[in-house]
């Protein structure tokens, strides 16, 4: 039953408000911490029923804070779910010698974690503290049956006898089922009715640019706005939470962004201006589906008729069907990763039916997954932008002979990028002849320069801004 206490444990100030969001919603009380060590006392004073753990955080990793939970002598019983992200491996010996109830990785649905968190909670012994407190009150109880109370003998008016007791109500069957169900539908009737004005009160009327405007004229604007008073990813939950079928256009400085919904589900997703990395013919060869002379063909035919290069290569059977939607998917999520790292700028959403190209294809994107893996990559990124805070800086390996490398573990990807270093690319150029996302290449060199594999040696003279993948 909702109202114990839930302690979330993450680096992560985005993923802390959601799982607040989420789990204060069904009646928990929750609490923060930012790190390891912060968590750590927060437990020992609130003792909460269960506790919430990131894998991966500075000071403490997720299994020291484990370790130290479960040395400390009033917290041994308290259950532990450890949070890992995709890629991140959890060994089952150390979960075991840990004592972690459960763990699951990051995106996860708020459904998925509100049960986890019910089942642990049920399995769980009831709290030491509940367990005292009830035997005190039975030892209490027994005290006052033994102990029979004096009366006075002296004679006093007798006081009008008192009236009978009303008899005691029947208890009324599923009545705490009924009034949650009544509450859940209360919430949900705010976020469709009413929700949608306050936000559209507070917000600046009208639309924002020239360029916005020409993007969204004539079409049935339900909702537009600054990003830097609504951010997108409230207003992406507020498309989901209504089930919206439209289009959400996302204006800044540098890009455009459309994201096409059916249902509050994303069916598609682009970027104006693409980065070559995010090309379908791109991602195509990156998963080794085409090569480089298909690729160059297949462009060439598509400029002279005007079909989309995707078609063309399912209808010359180069590709399957089922294969270009994985790449379509891939370019979907990566265009909302980087829209969310967008602090400021315009959106504005238009009801709309689905156009014919995207009905029908099988894609559908969970927001809560796009935004919980999104504000994952822009909290690692703001730990890659120490030690890259250019795409122009060229790296040089401090392990040259292969036989050396060969003792280092490196998993493939790892490895295909550590040999495209060669002290004369920059992480652009390395970026570029991985046939890897950016933000895949730039987490790999953080990694090898944290394990002295590598150091800078210089920048190229070209335009030197911060990279923009997210």
């Amino acid at each position: 039953m909702a109202g114990e206490t839930i302690l979330a444990i993450d680096d992560s100030p985005t993923v802390r408000k959601l799982m607040e969001m989420i789990l204060s919603t069904e009646g928990y009380r929750i609490i923060t911490a930012a790190d390891g060590m912060e968590g750590i006392a927060k437990a020992k004073v609130e003792e909460p029923a269960v506790i919430l753990v990131d894998f991966v955080m500075p000071k403490m990793n997720g299994f020291q804070v484990c370790k130290a939970i479960k040395e400390t002598a009033n917290l041994q019983d308290t259950p532990i779910i450890l949070v890992t992200s995709k890629g991140e491996t959890v060994g089952s010996k150390f979960v075991n010698l840990l004592g972690i109830t459960e763990y699951f990785t990051k995106p996860f649905q708020p459904e998925d974690l509100l049960e986890r968190i019910r089942e642990v909670i049920d399995r769980s012994p009831r709290p030491q503290a509940l367990a005292a407190a009830e035997t005190l009150v039975a030892a209490t109880e027994t005290v006052i049956e033994a102990e029979p109370v004096e009366v006075a003998e002296t004679v006093e008016e007798t006081p009008p006898a008192p009236s009978p007791e009303a008899p005691a109500l029947p208890p009324i069957p599923g009545l705490e089922e009924r009034v949650e169900a009544l509450v859940r539908a209360t919430l949900q009737r705010f976020f469709k009715e009413e929700f949608p004005s306050i936000v559209r009160s507070v917000l600046p009327a009208g639309l924002g640019s020239s360029s916005e405007a020409g993007a969204q004229s004539g079409k049935n604007v339900s909702l537009s706005g600054d990003l830097s008073l609504f951010p997108l990813p409230d207003i992406l939950q507020l498309i989901s939470i209504q089930k919206r079928t439209g289009c959400l256009w996302i204006g800044s400085e540098e890009n455009h962004a459309e994201a096409f919904f059916e249902g509050g589900l994303v069916v598609f997703a682009a970027l104006e201006h693409k980065p070559p990395e995010d090309l379908i013919g791109r991602l195509l060869m990156e998963s080794s589906k085409i090569n480089a002379a298909q690729l160059r063909h297949a462009l060439a035919d598509s400029e002279k008729s005007g079909v989309p290069l995707g078609q063309l290569l399912v209808r010359g059977s180069l590709i399957t069907a089922a294969e270009l939607l994985s790449v379509v998917r891939i370019q979907s999520q990566r265009t909302v990763y980087r829209a969310l790292g967008w602090k400021s700028g315009r959106f504005a959403f238009t009801r709309e039916p689905l156009p014919a190209a995207f009905a029908g294809t099988g894609l559908s994107l969970s927001v809560d997954d796009l935004i919980l893996e999104g504000v994952r990559r822009i909290d690692e990124w703001q730990v890659i932008s120490q030690k890259l805070p250019s795409l122009n800086i060229i790296l040089t390996r401090l392990i040259s002979n292969a036989e050396e490398m060969g003792k280092i573990n490196l998993n493939p990807s790892e490895l295909k990028v550590l040999q495209l270093i060669d002290g004369k690319r920059d992480i652009k150029a390395i970026i570029r002849d991985s046939g890897m996302g950016d933000f895949e290449v730039c987490k790999i060199l953080y990694v090898l320069m944290s394990t002295n594999l590598l150091k800078k040696v210089g920048e190229t003279e070209r335009s030197r801004r911060t990279p923009q993948f997210l």
